[in-house]
C-alpha cells in the first residue's frame, strides 16, 4: 500500500475519532459539566498527553520549532479555538445542535475554495460532486428536515455556525500547508496547534460571557468527579489526540480539499455510535445518507488513483 493511500485511511481514522465527540459530550452534560469545559480541559488534557507521547517516542527536540514558524503556529491555534468558540457560540444564540454540526459539514466548501486560493490546488468537478453528495449525506444523517425551524432563531447565531465550518476548513488546509514543508513531524504539528489554541481560548470565555451567562455554556470549576475526569480523559485522548495525530500525519500526503470530503464519514461515526452505545435508533435515511456520503468519499479516492 502507497503512501497516499495509507493516509488517506489515516484521514478516515480521524473522521471516525471525531465521531466519539458526541458521545463524551451526551455523559458529560449528564454531569452537567458546561461547553467551556470541556473545550478547556479537552485541550488542556490533549497537551499533557501529547507531551507524554513526544517525550516517549523521540524526546524534546520534537518540540522545537523555528521562531520564523512561530506566528504560523499561533494562526494555526486561532483556527482551532475559534472553531470550538464559534460552535458554541451559535448553539448559545438559540442554533440547535444538529443545526451547527449540520452547518459544520459545509466545510468541504470551504476547504476547496481555500486550497484553491491558498494552495494552488485544483477545483474539480469530482470535488465538487463529491462535497455537495457528501453534504447532502450528512443532512439525511442528522435528519436535518426534523428539526423545529418555527422558533426564532438568531441569524447571528447561523452565521456563527457557518464560520465554524470556515474555521475547521482553515485548520485542515493550514495543517496541509504546514505538513507540505516537510519541516515538521505530525506529532510536532498537531502539539504547536493546541498549545496556542489553549492560550486563546483563555480570552474567548471573557467574549462568551458577554454572549450568555448560562451555566451549561460557560460555567467552569476544576472541582469535578471522578467519573467526569475519566470521561474528559477519553474526550482528549479518542476525541482530540488521536483524530489530530491522524489528520495531521495524513494531510502530509493528501490533499486538503480531498481531506475535507473524506472526514465528512464524521457523521456516519456518530450516528453508529449512537446506535451501538446510546441505543439510539437508526433510520433508513440515515443509512441512505451513510451511503451517499460512502460514495462520496469512493469518489475522491477514484480521482486521486486517477
Amino acid at each position: 500500500m502507497n503512501k497516499i493511500n495509507i493516509s488517506k485511511i489515516e484521514i478516515l481514522l480521524s473522521g471516525i475519532f471525531f465521531g466519539t465527540i458526541p458521545i463524551f459530550s451526551v455523559f458529560l452534560n449528564r454531569l452537567e459539566i458546561s461547553s467551556y469545559q470541556q473545550v478547556f480541559f479537552r485541550i488542556t488534557i490533549s497537551i499533557l498527553i501529547l507531551l507524554v507521547i513526544i517525550l516517549l517516542v523521540e524526546g524534546s527536540k520534537l518540540l522545537k520549532i523555528r521562531k520564523s514558524d512561530i506566528l504560523k503556529f499561533n494562526l494555526f491555534g486561532f483556527f482551532l479555538t475559534m472553531a470550538y468558540f464559534t460552535y458554541l457560540s451559535s448553539i448559545s444564540l438559540g442554533v440547535s445542535a444538529s443545526e451547527a454540526v449540520f452547518l459544520t459539514y459545509t466545510q468541504p466548501f470551504f476547504v476547496i475554495l481555500l486550497s484553491k486560493i491558498i494552495l494552488k490546488e485544483k477545483i474539480t468537478t469530482v470535488k465538487l460532486m463529491a462535497a455537495t453528495l457528501s453534504i447532502v449525506g450528512a443532512a439525511m444523517i442528522l435528519q436535518i428536515w426534523m428539526i423545529n425551524t418555527m422558533e426564532y432563531k438568531s441569524l447571528i447565531g447561523y452565521f456563527l455556525a457557518v464560520l465554524n465550518g470556515f474555521f475547521f476548513a482553515s485548520y485542515i488546509v493550514s495543517g496541509r500547508y504546514i505538513g507540505l514543508s516537510r519541516k515538521y513531524n505530525f506529532l510536532t504539528t498537531t502539539f504547536w496547534s493546541f498549545v496556542p489554541g489553549l492560550l486563546w481560548l483563555i480570552p474567548g470565555w471573557f467574549l462568551l460571557k458577554l454572549i450568555t451567562n448560562d451555566k451549561n455554556i460557560v460555567d467552569f470549576s476544576f472541582n469535578l468527579t471522578p467519573s467526569a475526569w475519566g470521561l474528559l480523559f477519553g474526550l482528549a485522548f479518542l476525541g482530540t489526540v488521536l483524530p489530530y495525530m491522524s489528520l495531521n500525519k495524513g494531510l502530509h500526503e493528501v490533499k486538503a480539499s480531498q481531506a475535507g470530503i473524506l472526514l465528512l464519514v464524521e457523521p456516519i461515526s456518530v450516528v453508529l455510535m449512537g446506535f451501538l452505545i446510546l441505543q439510539e435508533t437508526l433510520y433508513f435515511w440515515q443509512i441512505v445518507g451513510a451511503l451517499l456520503t460512502i460514495f462520496s468519499v469512493i469518489m475522491v479516492n477514484f480521482e486521486t488513483e486517477s
